[in-house]
């Protein structure tokens, strides 16, 4: 199932509507089952001496 965001626009000129539109964003499920995640290790840089 994806997540989806709406939105609608008016836009009026002098009090009249001249454009009027809808818009939507899909948003995927996470697929992420659980369990450990790796982590890079980070190495500190070697102080120029």
């Amino acid at each position: 199932m994806q997540r989806q965001t709406l939105a609608t626009a008016v836009e009026t000129r002098d009090g009249v509507v001249r454009r009027s539109g809808r818009g939507a964003i899909f948003t995927p499920r996470p697929n992420f089952g659980g369990g450990s995640i790796k982590w890079y290790v980070d190495k500190p840089k070697q102080a120029k001496g």
